[in-house]
């Protein structure tokens, strides 16, 4: 049994989440956590509120409310967006207010400073006369200099590429829109280039991290690495616990790190779970958006190798590129979004899992289109329900409903689509190989087979052969066995309704069985499936 960390990255707390966040790290995390369970495996899926981005403040200023407001509003639906979209997380806490969170930052803050990892320098940044603000992050808005892209202060979603926001084209303020004046702050620096040579040596042992990811790491690697600000001139955050800076803030994406090591040791003591946060015992796996790269695989690993291996390195880094709504990037500004909670008010939760790990954007932008959702449930999914129903029906009407299912009366097809599909879904789900898409094209190949088996090898055997006709029952209720287990990682809610027919308790699925099967009754009494996108019987 091996264990698992498996963070998703924290939502930002000033919005839901819409089908864009649902199509990344969450969706991807909550498959990768479901299959390693069925293997046995101990896995904690996590995440957090990323209550103190500068985002927080900026929103709560548009929208009219207060950021503590803002926070405990947008945490509630994002709850119950990932509750609706069957995202289960053994464990989601908030920052914000958190002591225990709050002080095991500072700690650990502290330590890395009194190592003297942390130098004390003067930056030039810009200050808005007209909000009396010194401008970083959200709080300023740019052209990339890298990419000439729009870019916030400190890092370009297009490129991934941090910056200096007084590098930024055509600075603004992005609360009043004016130009900013240049002054300068003193602040906190985490010299990152010092590490620069170990930053490559890991890099170039990574397997798993995809290739946007290492070009990126790569690129960076090649040149000096700037310093990195760890303290912020800000009143919105936890506050540094050094004299003369207590009047700054922890940089966000500092604190985020020992955010997740926190919250895995409080969940771990919580649950009596052998969880220790070493790289020996602990497999570290970390699911984000690309543009969230630099400060989960560059600072969050220099402060992991800073600390001399105390704590976990992230093993793993699983990214994932835009997807876009109707070809063009999501937007919760222009009202350019759908919101993960209203569609499953019309899509059934397993559809919408199912056509996002279809089209995920796993190493490309890939895009979703109501039309494109509508086709892939009328041609891959709603057959396999008609399949269902049917055979459900012919067992019953040929009094076949306890048919007892053992190997020796299966076909060697049926067994050859069986076994593909086993292999494409261990293969696809294996850290070092994790693709949704993949994983999700090998059940959709063994769901155009379980239909064309039925089509092709049992229904036509049912007025000629009574013997063989048996067989191919026991063959395809063999396929649909399999479909139990094969579909309960990206449709959990179908795999439930699918094992009732065959009286599986949904709870215990472990993927040994697959190979163990044998003597299983099925018992088809129980006929509550999906059929269409918005309705069940």
């Amino acid at each position: 049994m091996k264990n698992y960390l498996v963070t998703a990255t924290p939502p930002t707390t000033n919005g839901d989440l819409h089908v864009g966040h649902l199509s990344g790290p969450y969706l991807a995390g909550d498959v990768f956590t479901r299959f390693q369970k069925m293997l046995g495996h101990q896995v904690t899926f996590q995440s957090s509120g990323d209550d103190h981005q500068s985002y927080i403040v900026t929103t709560s200023n548009k929208l009219g409310t207060t950021p503590n407001q803002l926070v405990k509003e947008k945490t509630k639906g994002i709850l119950s967006t990932l509750q609706a979209v069957n995202i289960e997380m053994d464990i989601f806490t908030n920052s914000l207010g958190n002591r225990d969170h709050i002080r095991f930052v500072q700690n650990l803050f502290l330590i890395m400073y009194e190592k003297g990892l942390f130098q004390e320098k003067k930056e030039p940044i810009y200050c808005c006369d007209h909000c009396d603000k010194l401008l970083f992050e959200s709080h300023i808005k740019g052209k990339c200099p890298y990419c000439f892209e729009n870019a916030s202060g400190n890092l370009c979603e297009a490129c991934g590429r941090i910056n200096r926001p007084v590098d930024l084209y055509d600075p603004k303020c992005s609360t009043c829109d004016s130009t900013p004046r240049l002054t300068q702050y003193t602040g906190l620096f985490f010299p990152i280039d010092k590490y620069r040579s170990a930053l490559k040596s890991f890099y170039s042992s990574r397997k798993s991290w995809r290739p946007h990811l290492k070009a990126l790491c790569n690129w960076l690697t090649s040149h000096p690495i700037p310093d990195y600000p760890v303290t912020y001139p800000s009143d919105w955050g936890i506050q540094v616990p050094v004299p003369k800076f207590e009047d700054q803030t922890i940089n966000v994406w500092f604190e985020m790190y020992p955010g997740h090591l926190r919250t895995a040791m409080n969940y771990a003591q919580d649950e009596q779970i052998d969880l220790k946060l070493t790289n020996s015992h602990t497999t570290f796996v970390q699911f984000l958006g690309y543009d969230n790269s630099f400060f989960n695989a560059v600072l969050h690993l220099t402060t992991a190798l800073a600390l001399d291996g105390e704590y976990l390195y992230p093993d793993h880094i699983i990214t994932n590129e835009f997807y876009l709504l109707e070809n063009e990037k999501f937007s919760t500004s222009r009202s350019h979004a759908i919101w993960g909670q209203d569609i499953v008010k019309e899509i059934q939760p397993d559809y919408l899992r199912y056509h996002l790990c279809r089209t995920n954007p796993e190493v490309m932008q890939t895009n979703f289109s109501y039309k494109e959702l509508e086709l892939t449930i009328s041609y891959e999914l709603e057959p396999i329900v008609s399949t269902i129903k049917n055979f459900i029906s012919i067992l019953q009407v040929d009094k076949y409903h306890k048919l007892i299912l053992e190997k020796e009366s299966i076909d060697l097809h049926a067994i050859g689509y069986y076994q593909s599909c086993k292999q494409g879904l261990e293969s696809n789900c294996h850290i070092d190989n994790f693709s949704l898409q993949r994983a999700s094209a090998a059940l959709h190949n063994y769901l155009k087979s379980v239909v064309y088996y039925f089509e092709r090898s049992v229904l036509p055997m049912r007025n000629i052969d009574q013997k063989t006709y048996k067989n191919r029952l026991t063959s395809i209720g063999y396929l649909f066995y399999g479909l139990v287990y094969f579909s309960a990682p990206i449709m959990p809610d179908f795999s439930k309704e699918l094992s009732k027919i065959f009286g599986v308790d949904e709870t215990e699925l472990y993927w040994s069985d697959l190979e163990e099967f044998n003597h299983v009754l099925l018992d088809c009494d129980n006929t509550c499936l999906y059929v269409t996108s918005n309705e069940m019987i």
